[in-house]
């Protein structure tokens, strides 16, 4: 706990002294890359997914977007698609942030967790916003942060105080928990409590629990379309040892 909290201060102390938003986030990505290696690449590995599914989204239902970065139509998504894209990419990378600050109960076991320690991983979403302080810079990202273990009916998830339904980047969020759980389901490699499942096993739950735990629009678009499919079917398999590969340069290189 104390390392947790010296590692939340270091960062706010450290980051007084970055002028620019890219080189506050480059100094997250160090303390996840020093704190949560596995986080780190998880978060590579979302975001690989979340670029893939949102591209895809931007062309055949621009009109899902609206409300984010302030978008107030169709066209205004249309032109602003780039940028869309850029910030959700960055969601994926700062979503799971808040697990620096759980570090110690995180991916330590090779057994299954325990309801305590669970208890503790619950914590990371609030958790992200303690540790940034709640600074401005990253005002647009916190209810990624906060909402992406909600599911998408509002009713379930962690936690409780957080409302996704209400937040004006709601459809972000999905993209993000749909990416999220995919990841998760699918590791072989960085999960030691739970083994990975294939990904035409995940994407059947995922229909399971379309409309409750899941945005139905994005399951839907994702059964319905044979190449995304078959694209996030090879980024869970063949390109998840790359992405690790790519992620452990990194690492060593630091």
């Amino acid at each position: 706990s104390m390392c947790n909290n010296l590692c939340a201060e270091w960062f706010h102390v450290s980051s007084k002294y970055l002028v620019d938003f890219a080189s506050k986030k480059e100094l997250l990505m160090k303390t996840i890359l020093c704190r949560q290696p596995a986080t780190y690449i998880h978060s590579l590995m979302v975001q690989t997914l979340a670029e893939v599914i949102t591209k895809d989204l931007l062309k055949s239902m621009p009109e899902a977007f609206i409300g984010v970065l302030e978008t107030t139509n169709v066209e205004d998504v249309i032109r602003h698609a780039d940028a869309i894209l850029d910030y959700v990419s960055e969601c994926a990378i700062l979503h799971d942030i808040g697990k620096c600050a759980v570090a110690e109960v995180i991916n330590q076991q090779t057994r299954k967790i325990s309801n305590e320690e669970f208890g503790v991983i619950k914590l990371h979403p609030e958790k992200s916003l303690h540790m940034l302080k709640e600074a401005k810079d990253f005002d647009s990202y916190y209810d990624i942060m906060l909402g992406h273990h909600k599911t998408y009916d509002g009713k379930g998830g962690y936690p409780i105080s957080f409302d996704n339904t209400k937040s004006s980047v709601r459809f972000v969020i999905d993209v993000i928990s749909i990416c999220d759980s995919i990841d998760a389901a699918t590791d072989k490699y960085g999960r030691n409590y739970a083994p990975g499942k294939n990904f035409d096993k995940v994407a059947s739950e995922l229909v399971a629990f379309s409309g409750t735990r899941y945005n139905p629009a994005i399951v839907a678009h994702i059964h319905n379309n044979q190449d995304l499919y078959n694209v996030l079917k090879e980024i869970t398999d063949q390109k998840r040892s790359e992405i690790y590969y790519s992620a452990y340069e990194r690492i060593i290189n630091m």
